[in-house]
């Protein structure tokens, strides 16, 4: 299971804070359990899947599109892997062979931050491979688990401790510097962090069932529970905070702390990595039933068994370079869900003068819906002129686009000139 996995790298969760002061105040918000509607069948989707590390006994998590458009996966027990979107590897080893490099996300001047849950510290690497490691721990025995990039510019990171009953939140310059540590008010903050749409840093607490905030002053406020164990956060197309339950839920909190809590049928998922996907929806791995699942903003999905040979349980996830969803997958594999491709021929215009008329049209494989096209009113006028057609008017000189979506939130950009 991942949560199993996950604490292997992780020793007990605990409680401290240095450096600041901090305004313990508890909110709570009930958590309402809502039904999905599964939405009807979609097309059958495709899938590659490549191998990232083949030496026994490797195993990769985090994974993050980086400045450069590959991915950068962390590969424990030692290495950090770059693929790019065609699949071809490089790996990059860390200066200790047991770094257990966990959870990445991107940094300034095109770099990669991520934590390494073996030894305690924070790691950066540059596109060309060169790495530098931070010490983020004063505390003895500690172990670094998630980190995301706040709104201050600062990292923050989710830790463990041997020695304190729950988790700390940690912050760390883009120099390395260390700042201080947070700790929540009452229970076990981390492992799942981000950066929230208001400027603040929000976590799960793990076996509190809850979720919470922290503002850059320092400040904690709680949201919950949900009855089982939180395990990730990421920010949603719609301005909300969306988080995994253990138990087959998923939940989404306003800034507010607003909380919706939506069922997903069966119960043994192992829902846990999220993250908001290139279509306008949440994508989610259920580990535990080797799935990936989408889910739009007003809590319709559609489930997605992933066709890997053996137990291909997606233990991190993220929108690629391509705008497909990437995934790492238990052991050794990255694997990549292929959306439908949409086409408009031409691919951009160019009007000579205005009342030009011309015509695009839309073709996207295995797709039988309708298509929606928008533009700037001042520049270009849009009709549908046909099923997959659109004619297109100069109206005013300028620059705008076109953007052509389908009823599946995958869209298409045309630049238009009119001179």
């Amino acid at each position: 299971m991942r949560r199993a996995l996950l604490l292997s790298f992780m020793t007990a969760m605990a409680s401290v804070f240095f450096g600041c002061s901090i305004d313990r105040t508890l909110t709570l918000a009930t958590a309402g359990v809502q039904p999905y509607v599964s939405q009807p069948g979609s097309p059958a989707p495709s899938w590659q899947v490549f191998t990232v590390d083949s030496n026994q006994g490797s195993n990769v998590i985090g994974i993050v599109t980086g400045p450069d458009g590959n991915l950068w996966i962390g590969d424990s027990p030692g290495s950090i892997a770059r693929v790019t979107p065609s699949g071809s590897v490089t790996l990059f080893p860390l200066p200790n062979p047991f770094s257990y490099p966990l959870s990445l996300c991107r940094g300034p001047s095109d770099t990669i931050w991520f934590t390494e849950n073996g030894t305690g510290y924070i790691g950066k690497i540059t596109m060309s491979g060169q790495i530098t490691e931070y010490t983020a721990n004063p505390l003895p025995s500690s172990r670094t688990d998630f980190i995301t990039r706040g709104k201050d510019g600062n990292f923050w990171f989710s830790e463990t401790n041997v020695n304190y009953p729950n988790g700390v939140i940690g912050r760390i310059r883009p120099s390395g510097r260390f700042l201080s540590y947070l700790v929540s008010p009452s229970a076990v903050a981390g492992p799942g962090i981000t950066t929230g749409p208001d400027g603040n840093v929000w976590f799960v607490e793990l076996n509190a069932g809850k979720i919470g905030k922290v503002t850059p002053q320092g400040q904690f406020t709680e949201f919950g529970g949900t009855g089982s164990e939180v395990e990730e956060i990421a920010p949603g197309p719609d301005g909300n905070l969306w988080f995994t339950v253990a138990d087959g839920h998923v939940g989404k909190s306003t800034v507010d702390g607003s909380i919706t809590v939506y069922s997903i049928p069966g119960s043994n998922l192992g829902l846990g990595p999220i993250t908001d996907g290139p279509d306008k929806h949440l994508w989610v791995g259920a580990v535990d039933a080797n799935e990936l699942i989408r889910i739009d903003t007003a809590g319709n999905f559609n489930i997605f068994a992933i066709p890997f040979s053996g137990m291909p349980q997606p233990y991190g996830i993220t929108t690629g370079p391509d705008r497909n969803v990437w995934f790492t997958v238990n052991g050794y594999r990255v694997g990549v869900y292929i959306r439908l491709r949409m086409t408009v021929t031409p691919s951009s215009l160019t009007f000579s003068s205005i009342g030009q008329m011309q015509t695009i049209s839309v073709k996207e494989t295995h797709y039988h819906g309708s298509w929606t096209a928008t533009s700037d009113p001042s520049v270009v006028s849009v009709s549908q002129s046909g099923s997959d057609t659109f004619t297109v008017t100069a109206v005013g000189t300028g620059s705008t686009t076109i953007d052509i979506l389908d009823s599946d939130h995958n869209d298409f950009t045309v630049p238009v000139v009119v001179q």
